[in-house]
């Protein structure tokens, strides 16, 4: 999975922020924003993680993660507490009866298909679609 994050320049510091996992980090440069940015993203899943960041430009920075399936469970825990919704509120957006279904997701005792990531995330996102690339 590859995730975006906005970089901007703030005094001596070059800040980066991910919408998809709602954080951020700093560096003083851009090198030591780089390994920042990977121990952040190592920090979020729940496992061990091989994690890479290239500099895409002067304000965007990519992260792929992999295995995919150890960051989707902070993707869709951030994003559902972001806007407000319980466990049960999602279930019920995605027409599921027990809790548990969605729960399982997030948990990571499951993991979804890149469709129903797709799907999981606009049940979990009230803010326009996040720039995540699932492969």
């Amino acid at each position: 999975m590859i995730l975006e994050a906005k970089i901007e320049k703030d005094g001596k510091f070059f800040m980066a922020d991910f919408a998809a996992i709602d954080a951020g980090t700093q560096g003083r440069n851009i090198k030591e924003l780089l390994e920042m940015v990977k121990d952040l993203v190592k920090g979020f899943c729940d496992r061990p993680v091989d994690v890479s960041a290239i500099l895409k430009s002067a304000k965007k920075i990519e992260v792929e993660v992999f295995p995919s399936s150890a960051i989707i469970p902070a993707i869709l825990r951030r994003q559902r507490e972001k806007s407000g919704l319980s466990s049960r509120e999602v279930t019920k957006l995605l027409g599921e009866k027990s809790p548990s279904s969605y729960s399982s997701y997030e948990l990571g005792k499951r993991i979804p298909s890149a469709e129903k990531f797709e799907e999981l995330l606009d049940a979990v996102s009230k803010q326009d679609r996040l720039k995540l690339r699932v492969g």
